[in-house]
């Protein structure tokens, strides 16, 4: 009896051994279709229907199949209760990376954006992070054979191959693809320029790699042979001619140590590598690096430049960083806030002044930035460790597995190069981690077995990590859905703003909003065009008799800027480290100020906020400057008005205290831009309302010596001579003005006042009739034209129209509430 329980027992471990292994089987080649979807997909992977077509999509990708990767990994493990693992410590500086990295979110600046990623940052988010390690433990630990590991790589070659195919035709402006934003050079699957150029040395050295290894360990012959070696000499060929058409410095350095890798591989096992076929392309691809690096090549790809901060502004805004934040950084997919508040004046004297860099020049530096010490030293040490492993092993052995990886590690350093001279991408932080993984299976070619039964703790893990996965895949799944029709909302929302159908575009953000409302993006965007709205109904003309219709309008106009407000709030709440959402915020303020109690402390305490998250931008200290000299004239407006001595002087006290914060700020907006036009402008307007007339007249002609065309300075500073006397002055530079733009009538106006002041009747009267052709419909003008025909004529001179004396303030055409 006990032999027959016992036989039943071992038939029922059996058939649960034989199901568990058909499950493992399963997985297996769900593990590799979706890792040859990878390599083959993500490089090529683009979706129109979102703002942007590239980063957002590939993340969503790399996600969605890293996460069946790993779901069908723990599957298997758990399908036939057997642990299988690389034994390596890169196994543990991976997950030592990993949590480093979920810490860096939790304490990051902006907890949201470095969870998901901020938009073309996706690839250093936390989920993508993520993603990448789980499909670097896939790669390293389930790839057995070097038959895999060769598959594995056709795969990426044959992606890259298209990839770089299309890039081409993009850069010779054959655009094959009917979406409009496909209609440019600058569109490539890839991404920028300088990324498809890194593409290229990487995909250069991958297959010249794979055509060394016939060279050695085994003979290749047949029809199939040479169809492998010509298919990989057209991506070799291919990708050497991409990297010299784009002819940029990081891409010339990373084939170039590619190349080096490969010819050093030939030169330590030349008995193995049979004559230079074997490596003719490292030395295509390393002699014309080198004199790339010293000459132009003559056939250039169409493709935009790349502006990036250089590399000592990086590592100095690194550094600030690091001295505020050392241990996790300001966390991942910050560095636009970083570079904000850190950047340095003297990008203010660069045409680049007023962008904001999300990412620093080295994908290094931008981790030590976002991630602190720990980040940028688990990453470092992962490097160190894999690079020494493999150069040890790289002189060490000499078989079949190096002959067939020789390339992946050339690829690998070409890589590592570029990463220090310029930051990434997705498909080039793809390419990192899939590259890793690939070494990490040579270093450490044998599979450590361990039942579970041996280790419950470990199985116990393996469930544990399953379920996580399982549920965090499937959260994610909603995450990504919610956030897609967010962003295909946002999108179409820019499309249609260029119409004009501003309802339509409110309520295509409001969806936004609805599907994602902690974005900022989506929030600031509502707020602006609400503003719009608030001013162009504000510009509105409706009869003044009509109370019932004024009554609409202005309570339209309160709700719009309401609205505003409402939005422009609610973006500073969800990313207070945003600059951009503060400026927004006190835009809508400062717009309103007049009509809207408290605005104008509003809208200065949002500037103030703005210039603590961005010190040297000039445009912030103008902007709030701007604010002072609308108050300024609010008390002006009010000195005007009142009959009050007591009060006047007080108002007066009150003027003065204003105008001296106005010249303030205005000053050290030119003091940071000693080249700011609009500063200096600015400045002359506010020594002008401070009695100051020779101050203001020097600081006008400063900014026409910077721009001698800009009619609307030159009416300004005509003006100014005017009133300092200098009426012979004044005249010459008006007549400058109206020659320059005939149509201007304040300028006619003003110039035909000069000429009556003069006695020169027939020359006001000539302005004036030269008004009319531009508006032959305008009383005012006829009026004052038959004021000056009857003064000829000696007979009664009409009643002047009121207000039209050279002395009225004047408004400079080219600056909005700048008086």
């Amino acid at each position: 009896m006990g032999r027959f329980f016992s036989s039943l027992f071992h038939l029922g471990e059996n058939i649960s051994h034989s199901r568990g292994q058909k499950i493992a089987a399963v997985c297996d080649v769900i593990i590799q279709l979706s890792l040859y979807i990878l390599a083959i997909g993500l490089p090529l992977f683009f979706l129109p229907w979102t703002s942007e077509a590239l980063e957002f999509n590939k993340q969503v990708f790399l996600f969605a199949f890293s996460s069946i990767a790993v779901l069908a990994w723990f599957g298997r493990i758990l399908a036939i209760r057997e642990f299988r693992l690389r034994s390596t410590v890169v196994n543990v500086i991976v997950v030592l990376f990993a949590v480093v990295y979920i810490i860096s979110t939790l304490v990051s600046q902006n907890v949201g954006v470095s969870f998901l990623g901020d938009i073309s940052q996706q690839k250093a988010s936390l989920l993508s992070t993520l993603a990448f390690v789980g499909l670097y433990f896939v790669i390293a630990n389930s790839l057995e054979t070097m038959k895999q590991v060769r598959q594995l790589l056709s795969a990426l070659l044959f992606g890259g191959f298209f990839a770089l195919l299309f890039a081409v035709f993009q850069g010779f402006g054959s655009f094959l693809l009917p979406f409009d934003f496909a209609k440019s050079a600058s569109f490539t699957t890839i991404g920028t320029t300088v990324s498809v150029g890194v593409f290229a040395s990487v995909m250069a050295m991958l297959s010249a790699g794979m055509l060394v290894a016939p060279h050695g360990g085994h003979v290749c012959e047949g029809a199939m042979c040479w169809i492998r070696k010509l298919i990989l000499s057209l991506v070799c060929i291919l990708s050497i001619a991409v990297v010299a058409m784009i002819d940029f410095n990081p891409v010339l350095v990373a084939l170039l140590v590619g190349s080096v890798v490969l010819i050093g591989y030939a030169v330590l096992h030349v008995n193995v590598v049979r004559g230079v076929r074997g490596i003719a392309f490292p030395i295509i691809g390393f002699v014309m690096s080198v004199f790339l690096l010293f000459l132009s090549f003559p056939v250039k790809l169409q493709f935009p430049s790349e502006v990036m901060p250089s590399l000592g502004a990086s590592a100095n805004i690194t550094y600030a960083t690091l001295r505020e934040k050392p241990l996790f950084g300001s966390g991942p997919s910050t560095f636009i806030y970083d570079f904000s508040k850190y950047r340095s004046e003297d990008i203010n004297n660069t045409q680049f002044w007023n962008i904001r860099f999300d990412r620093s020049q080295s994908r290094l530096l931008t981790i030590a930035a976002t991630t602190g010490l720990f980040g940028i030293l688990v990453h470092l040490l992962m490097i160190a460790f894999v690079f020494f492993s493999s150069v040890v092993a790289f002189l060490k052995r000499n078989d079949e597995t190096w002959h067939t990886m020789i390339g992946v590690f050339g690829a690998w350093c070409a890589l590592l190069a570029s990463r220090v001279l310029y930051n990434s991408n997705m498909t080039l932080e793809f390419l990192f981690w899939f590259l890793t993984a690939l070494l990490v299976v040579t270093i450490v070619p044998i599979l450590q077995t361990s039942p579970l039964e041996r280790t419950p703790r470990a199985g116990i893990l393996s469930s544990f990590i399953f379920i996580i996965v399982g549920v965090g895949s499937v959260a994610c799944v909603f995450i990504f859905s919610q956030r897609y029709l967010a962003d295909t909302a946002y999108a179409y929302a820019l499309k249609i703003n260029a119409q004009g159908d501003k309802e339509t575009v409110i309520a295509h953000l409001e969806k936004a909003v609805k599907y994602q409302s902690n974005n900022d993006l989506y929030l600031r965007n509502l707020a602006s065009v609400r503003l719009q709205q608030a001013i162009a109904n504000g510009k509105t003309v409706v009869d003044k008799k009509n109370e019932e219709a004024v009554k609409a309008k202005d309570a339209l106009s309160l709700k719009l800027a309401n609205d505003a407000i409402v939005y422009a709030i609610r973006a500073t709440q969800v990313n207070t480290s945003n600059v951009a959402n503060w400026i927004t915020l006190a835009d809508v303020y400062s717009n309103v100020m007049l009509v809207a109690q408290d605005a104008g402390d509003k809208a200065v305490a949002a500037y103030e906020m703005a210039i603590s998250l961005e010190p040297t931008n000039p445009v912030l200290h103008l902007q709030l400057g701007k604010v002072y000299l609308t108050a300024g004239e609010s008390y002006r407006t009010a000195i005007k008005n009142t009959n009050d001595q007591e009060q006047a002087k007080q108002l007066q006290a009150e003027l003065d205290q204003v105008l001296v914060k106005t010249v303030e700020y205005f000053e050290k907006s030119i003091a940071l831009k000693s080249d700011f036009s609009e500063g200096y402008f600015n400045l002359a307007v506010a020594l002008d309302r401070q009695g100051k007339l020779k101050d203001a007249i020097a600081k006008m002609e400063k900014v026409l010596s910077m721009n001698q065309s800009d009619y609307g300075v030159g009416f300004q500073l005509a003006s100014l001579y005017y009133r300092d006397g200098k009426k012979d002055k004044a005249m010459q530079l008006m007549e400058a003005v109206v020659k320059l733009v005939p149509q201007f009538a304040d300028a006619r106006w003003f110039l035909s006042t000069m000429h009556e002041e003069k006695g020169n009747l027939d020359g006001a009267i000539e302005q004036i009739m030269e008004i009319l052709k531009y508006t032959p419909d305008e009383q005012t003008v006829k009026d004052r034209l038959a004021a000056l025909q009857a003064k000829k004529v000696g007979a009664a001179v009409p009643a002047e129209p009121a207000g039209l004396v050279p002395a009225k303030d004047v408004v400079n055409p080219n600056e909005k509430n700048v008086k």
